[in-house]
Formats: structure tokens, sequence, C-alpha cells
């Protein structure tokens, strides 16, 4: 693996975690903070979360409009904030370990390292923007901010995927990298039709206010926020045996 190592204050380990373990963790804190959302949301506050300027009855809210109030939106940003820190911590791992490939590869070349800044300036404004989408909700005083927030989490988001598989189609040279690129290439896929067909179903909705669209476009947004999940939960396949180390104060990657 072409991982550099990091290391500061050589000593006893205080703390060794499993990084799959780690990312399953926050994962599922993720998922579970946004089956609270909803389910909260829809227990306290059916009426107005499944309600749109249509008047017409629907069974599902979207995750803007179940995270607007409490006791939801504290489920919504606790699930969030918890798993952010290891979801930066990406950042500096995968910029850390496509250095190292293209370079024992031969091929970092100037162009190739600035597709290797790219998705990592490209995963930290999606990771920024989801930090805006959770702090800041979709209440109408705040609407233009958080709409501007979801444009951005979503470019962010496509531009980066397809920046990443590309550096990862380059620096594949095993049967594991390839078949992990098949994965994510299928959850991009995913990610797309979904986002496509909610597209869809939010113009119909507008436009013709039918019962149940809005339901099936908030199911549609769960989709696509499923579809990024699987996404990132697929960098398990390239550090199985990665561990996080606690030296003291400083932090080590093995």
């Amino acid at each position: 693996m072409a991982l550099s190592q990091i290391r500061r204050n050589e000593g006893e380990p205080v703390l060794t975690l499993s990084y799959l373990t780690l990312l399953r963790t926050t994962l599922f804190s993720f998922l579970s903070g946004l089956f609270l959302t909803v389910a909260t949301a829809l227990y306290y506050r059916f009426d107005s979360v499944t309600g749109t300027h249509c008047k017409v009855p629907n069974f599902l809210p979207t995750i803007s409009a179940a995270s607007r109030d409490v006791p939801s939106r504290l489920t919504w940003q606790l699930g969030i904030l918890f798993h952010l820190p290891l979801a930066f911590l990406d950042v500096l791992l995968y910029h850390t370990y496509f250095s190292g490939r293209l370079a024992e590869m031969g091929k970092s070349t100037m162009a190739m390292n600035a597709l290797n800044w790219s998705q990592s300036v490209l995963i930290t404004a999606h990771r920024l923007s989801l930090l805006t989408l959770t702090l800041v909700t979709s209440a109408p005083e705040h609407y233009a901010v958080h709409e501007a927030g979801f444009i951005l989490w979503m470019v962010t988001g496509f531009l980066h995927m397809l920046v990443f598989m590309w550096i990862q189609r380059v620096t594949a040279s095993d049967g594991k990298g390839l078949k992990s690129m098949r994965r994510r290439v299928t959850f991009f896929l995913l990610l797309v039709g979904t986002f496509v067909v909610s597209i869809y179903l939010f113009w119909r909705h507008n436009t013709y206010c039918e019962p149940y669209i809005y339901s099936y476009y908030a199911g549609m947004e769960y989709l696509v926020v499923f579809s990024n999940i699987a996404f990132y939960y697929t960098l398990g396949d390239d550090f199985p045996d990665l561990k996080l180390v606690l030296m003291g104060s400083a932090h080590k990657l093995d």
C-alpha cells in the first residue's frame, strides 16, 4: 500500500482504532440520525412536515422539512457532526494515498497532481456544504443560504466522484482496486439516476400538485443520500487493515 506514514512523538499507543470499524460506526450514526430525524418529525409534526403549498395528501417529508424544528433538528445535527471528523480525515488520507501511488507508478505528472489536489478541494467543499445544510435550516428566512448549500453539495459531490474515479482508474493495478472502482461506478450511476428522477418529481409536484408526488420526491431524496453514503462506504475497500493509533497527544497512521 502506497500510503505515507505520519508519526510524531513516538511512544506507547494510548488507543488503536480500526479505520474500517470507525467508518462503519460513523456511517451508522449518520443513517441512525436520518432515521430518527424523519421518525420524530412524522410522530410530532406529521401535518406540517408533509404539507406543501399544494394542500394535497402526502406521507413522507423531505430531509429539509423533517430537520427544520426540534427535536428532529437535533438528531440530524448530531448524526452529521459525529461523522464529520472522519470525513475530513479521509481528505488527508486519500490525498496522501494517491500521491504515493502516482509516485510509485511513475505517473506523478503535473496534470495528475493537479487532479489529486482538485479531488481534495472538491471533497472538502462537499463536506463543508453538508455542514452548512446541517446548521442552516430551510426556514423561509434562511432558505436562500440552505438552497445554495444544497446546490454546492450536489455539484461538488458529482465532480469529486468523477475526478476520484478517474484517479483511481489510473492508480488501480490489482483485482481489489478494480473491484472497488466498479462498485463506485455503480453507486455513482445510482446517484445520478435517483437525482434525475427526484428533479422530475419535484417539477411535477410544483406543476400539477398531485397527491403523494411530494412524498415520492422525498423518497428519491433519501435514495440520493443513500447512494452518496454507499459510494463513500467503499473507502473501506481500499484500507481494510488501516489502524488509527493515538500516541499521547499525537496521531499515527499505519
